[in-house]
This record gives C-alpha cells, sequence and structure tokens, in this order.
C-alpha cells in the first residue's frame, strides 16, 4: 500500500512490478514501470524518508526477508500464509486496502484499491486539500 501511495501507481501497475523493477539509492526506491504496450518504460523515483511510513525502506526489508532474487515483487500467500511464486492479483490489493481501514476504524465502502492513486495525486497538488 506504502508503494502504491507513494509511486501514485495504479494496483495494476503495482502488481506488474517485478524485482528486477526496483533498485535502491541512498535517496530514493527506483522503480521501472512499464507502459501500456509494456514495450516502454518509465523510472519513477519514490523518496526514502526512512520513517514508519517510508515506502522504499518496507520494499526494501520486504524483499530481504522472503530472499526474492527475481519474478513478481509482490506475491500472493497460501492458506497457511507462506508466500508463493504466484503474482499478487490486481483486486487483491482493494481487499488489503478496505481490511486495513477497517482494522483502523475508517468506512472501507468509500475507498477502492485506485484511492492510493488518486489520494497521491491530490496531495501533491497544491491547495487541493
Amino acid at each position: 500500500l506504502l508503494t502504491a501511495f507513494m509511486a501514485g501507481l495504479k494496483r495494476q501497475k503495482l502488481v506488474a512490478l517485478d524485482v528486477n523493477d526496483v533498485s535502491f539509492t541512498a535517496e530514493a526506491m527506483l522503480l521501472k514501470v512499464r507502459g501500456e504496450d509494456d514495450a516502454t518504460t518509465r523510472t519513477l523515483a519514490v523518496p526514502a524518508t526512512g520513517g514508519v511510513l517510508c515506502a522504499a525502506l518496507a520494499v526494501k526489508q520486504y524483499v530481504e526477508h522472503l530472499a526474492l532474487e527475481d519474478g513478481a515483487l509482490f506475491r500472493s500467500f497460501d492458506r497457511g500464509g507462506a508466500h508463493t511464486d504466484k503474482r499478487l492479483a490486481a483486486a487483491f490489493v482493494s481487499c488489503v486496502l478496505k481490511a486495513r481501514l477497517t482494522t483502523v476504524g475508517v468506512d472501507a465502502k468509500l475507498f477502492s484499491g485506485e484511492s492510493l492513486r488518486h489520494g497521491r495525486a491530490l496531495e501533491t497538488m497544491p491547495g487541493a486539500l
């Protein structure tokens, strides 16, 4: 969720990321995002803030914890909680978001997986909030 919000990614673009699409510098996490035709790519820099909500740090720790070397960056888990090699479905991003919102007492019916992208766009527009 942090990565989708901070990079302003659609959920389909988030789950399409591969481990090899991510690199890190001292200042940022760099994401190679494929275009609609999969032939073009653009690189997005997500700042490494170092705080508790730092998307760069969260992804780095996630990759290290699961010892991911290639394949899908965000993967599904089996019923026992073990990660699989199967790519996470885009629809599941909404499920995770709604579960987290409900946990903190927010009405999840008002949000979708695309709310992450829209929220980031609004946050970066001067005077929008």
